[in-house]
């Protein structure tokens, strides 16, 4: 129970589309018990480069063998049938602390920060635990591109952790060229962040560049910060 699901849906013909989804998908993942597989909307993009949107999905908590996973499968008719790992061309792991569920795991697969013309794969764990330091969360940037098998988050090529406990930094991903030179810039949420108001939450924006790389604190990543200035808003 609680496994999800996530289906790809034929973008012609809609009128035709009906009844239950069984009966019209072209391919379909299905998570193990109590993963919440389907809690994160894909975003699609080109993560290989070659002209065709990809399919990066996430779920809440959907983990293989004890790691959380990203799977990436290329597009291009691919994509088709009953899928599993087995039939990704990038799987992501990772072994940090979560608790999933459907306020777990996100994935964002639609961003190209390094204007190279490949989107970047984007995935956080808000609940990540650092040592003492409970639901800190953490950001994980990878070039999907030239990554391809089973990979983990040593592969990222920018990691970005919170700041502080029970902030959540990653619950929230979004972004695009906000200032308008040409890079991608991300946006991360953290709705448990302390700035001006206990748990007022807060927005970061992280600038894209071909410059970033490594593994940073967000206070050094963001150029940028939204804070909330309501208690518990």
């Amino acid at each position: 129970s609680y496994g999800g699901a996530v289906y790809v849906i034929p973008g012609a013909d809609h009128a035709d589309l009906g009844g239950g989804v069984g009966s019209f998908d072209v391919a379909s993942f299905t998570g193990q018990a109590q993963t919440y597989f389907g809690a994160t909307s894909p975003l699609a993009g080109d993560n290989t480069g070659d002209g065709a949107a990809d399919f990066v999905v996430a779920g809440g908590g959907y983990t293989r063998d004890g790691a959380s996973l990203v799977l990436m499968f290329e597009g291009g008719g691919d994509v088709d049938g009953t899928l599993d790992p087995d039939d990704a061309t990038l799987e992501v792991t990772s072994t940090g602390t979560t608790s999933g569920g459907t306020s777990g795991n996100r994935v964002l697969s639609n961003l190209d920060m390094d204007a190279d013309g490949v989107d970047e794969v984007i995935y956080s764990q808000p609940d990540n635990t650092s040592g003492s330091r409970y639901g800190v969360g953490r950001v994980a940037v990878f070039d999907a591109g030239s990554l391809s098998a089973s990979v983990d988050l040593d592969h990222a090529v920018l990691l970005i952790d919170g700041e502080s406990s029970q902030d959540y930094f990653g619950f929230g991903l979004g972004g695009g060229d906000i200032d308008g030179d040409g890079y991608d810039d991300l946006f991360v949420g953290a709705p448990g962040a302390d700035d001006d108001a206990t748990d007022g939450g807060a927005w970061y924006q992280v600038d894209g560049g071909n410059t970033w790389a490594g593994s940073l604190g967000i206070g050094d990543a963001e150029s940028r910060t939204l804070t909330g200035e309501t208690a518990s808003g």
